[in-house]
């Protein structure tokens, strides 16, 4: 990159000032099946099929970070209040701190577990920031998301490439177990100025499901 390039980049970083929030709001869709042995019906009730979410510190004091809501500091009321967030490359996203949470089977039945991130079209930003407006329908090309399991190396996508929504499908969790999840979320690094002044805000899904034995 030569040096006017490298000037030009770092004055359109200056001038973005892209809100970008993600909400821990968690909802939980628990599958009820039905499985037919030698006409006998079984049906596996939700007391059977069942996940906790835990996002702060009260549900878990031993994990760092949970519940971190990515773009937002804390005021000196303390707080959460947009700050800005400048165009990053995957590297410099994914040095960010995470969203992180965590499901846990406690149920009876092993569970596969489908993550969704959707846009949050219920959200009104505070009249503090009258400046900002609605990002939801070009967040699409300009995000850049990245999840996975804490310890593995997370995906790296754009929003747009996103199939239903879905972060992540089919992630096994057993009964009685426990699974640590990291999201990240940036802007992309040739976001353009039509980005400014923006915000975005997602909630985040799992619906778990118990597949009988063929």
């Amino acid at each position: 990159m030569n040096l006017r390039a490298l000037i030009k980049r770092e004055i359109l970083i200056a001038i973005l000032s892209i809100v970008l929030v993600i909400l821990g709001i968690i909802s939980f869709s628990l599958a009820v099946f039905m499985d037919v042995e030698e006409g006998q019906t079984n049906v596996i009730s939700f007391g059977n099929i069942d996940m906790s979410f835990c996002a702060d510190a009260t549900c878990e004091t031993t994990v760092e970070n949970l519940g971190n809501i990515i773009g937002t500091e804390k005021n000196e009321a303390g707080e959460s209040v947009p700050v800005k967030v400048y165009p990053m490359t995957n590297e410099e996203g994914l040095a960010t701190t995470p969203y992180k949470f965590i499901l846990s089977n406690t149920g009876d039945y092993d569970l596969y577990v489908t993550i969704k991130l959707e846009p949050d079209t219920d959200f009104i930003l505070s009249t503090e920031f009258p400046d900002y407006s609605d990002y939801t329908e070009t967040a699409y090309t300009n995000i850049m998301v990245a999840f996975g399991e804490d310890g593995l190396s997370p995906t790296t996508r754009l929003y747009s490439e996103l199939t239903d929504y879905k972060i992540t499908e089919n992630v096994l969790i057993p009964t009685g177990e426990r699974k640590i999840f990291n999201l990240y979320a940036w802007v992309k690094e040739d976001a353009p100025n039509t980005a400014q002044g923006t915000y975005f805000v997602t909630e985040i899904s799992a619906i778990g499901e118990m597949i009988p034995n063929s």
